[in-house]
């Protein structure tokens, strides 16, 4: 049986990784934010392939 000692270990060890989780998503959506601006950035250019 955990001690209390232990018992507050797990809790704040739980309750960093669930804010480190928190912080990991607002990563990744930041990142995909960027990604699909850099996308239609490119979308938006006018190929200059097609004209040689």
């Amino acid at each position: 049986m955990p001690g209390a000692e232990e018992q507050l270990h797990e809790t704040f060890s739980t309750e960093l990784i669930t804010q480190k989780i928190r912080e990991t998503e607002g990563n990744l959506k930041a990142a995909k934010l960027a990604l699909a601006n850099l996308i239609q950035r490119q979308r938006a250019e006018p190929c200059s392939c097609a004209s040689r």
